[in-house]
């Protein structure tokens, strides 16, 4: 067995901050796998929101860590999210929603 890799501190902060994270009760949290190929160092939460016991959104933020730096990322560390969540026909078909959710 491989002894265990010291985490760098920018990453290990980055995490410590991710895991105190107090959400509002109705947002489930939970850690979960990281991809492996996308960087040295990655760290996973899923999260639910629920009403009404029914799940109305999921989603996965992702933070990856590259002490080399990445060029794409314009430095060392990236967050990823994906959420899928249900909308209203109305707000799905505003046109400011793609500019609104990469913002």
């Amino acid at each position: 067995m491989a002894p265990p890799i010291a985490l760098p501190e920018t990453f290990a902060r980055a995490v410590a901050g991710l895991r105190s994270a107090t959400p509002r009760p109705e947002i489930i949290l939970e850690e979960v796998g990281a991809p492996q190929r996308l960087a040295p160092f990655a760290f996973a939460l899923s999260a639910a929101v629920m009403r009404d016991d029914d799940e109305v959104a999921t989603g996965r933020l992702i933070l990856l860590h590259d002490p080399a730096g990445h060029e794409a990322w314009q430095g060392t560390l990236r967050l990823v999210t994906y959420v899928t969540a249900e909308l209203e026909v109305d707000l799905a078909s505003d046109p400011l929603l793609p500019g609104v959710g990469w913002t």
